[in-house]
């Protein structure tokens, strides 16, 4: 994962409500997606959805 701005390309969805934007080629891997925090690592993690 990185923090980019959005390209005019991406699909921008919210997840736990924080906006979260990924190529629309991925979208059909996105569904069921939860957005989580490791408070262990201090770090960010996309739990579920389907593997690419």
């Amino acid at each position: 994962m990185s923090l980019e701005e959005p390209q005019p390309q991406d699909v921008i969805i919210e997840i736990n409500q924080i906006k979260v934007a990924f190529a629309a080629n991925i979208e059909e891997y996105t569904r069921d997606l939860v957005f989580d925090y490791i408070p262990e690592s201090g770090s960010f993690t996309l739990l579920g959805g389907s593997s690419c």
